[in-house]
């Protein structure tokens, strides 16, 4: 029985892990992304009306092809989420991340990437007595990727 829980634990281990890596190189990605360098380097009214559109669009179709995310989103070194693609059913309930707990723990940390697993906070889901929680692994994370310059989150 002890092996059995021990070669479970090692599985749940590894899937994690490999989780971990896929999150960092999307992140990676998105960092390298000449439409959000773009984005990041332009003024306010350029991003608004003229860029965001379309990396929306490039959010919804990495989503397409990666159907574990149930959102991507943008959000400002000020907290707000300037740009977010949302799966179907998914509600936005903030465009204003600032006093959000993964927001703080993820803008005040050194490290280049910082990785937050959390309950996703958008999209209440019903549990076993009708009540909101949400409890799914692997889509729940908050990644970040600095870029020198380019204060974004």
């Amino acid at each position: 029985m002890e092996a059995h829980i021990s070669d479970s634990i090692a599985q749940v281990e590894h899937s994690l892990h490999r989780q971990i890596k896929a999150i960092e190189a999307d992140s990676l990605f998105f960092s390298e992304n000449l439409l959000v360098n773009q984005y990041l380097r332009a003024d306010k009214n350029s991003r608004l009306n003229v860029l965001q559109d379309a990396l929306k669009k490039q959010f919804s179709a990495f989503m397409d092809a990666h159907p574990e995310y149930m959102e991507i989103s943008l959000l400002m070194a000020d907290g707000a989420e300037e740009v977010a693609a949302l799966k179907e059913g998914v509600n936005n309930r903030s465009a204003n991340e600032q006093q959000a707990l993964y927001f703080k723990n993820i803008s005040r940390s050194p490290a280049d990437i910082e990785i937050t697993p959390l309950l996703y906070p958008d999209k209440p889901a019903m549990g076993a007595g009708g009540g909101a929680q949400n409890f799914s692994a692997g889509s729940n994370q908050v990644c970040k990727q600095k870029r020198p310059g380019l204060p974004y989150y």
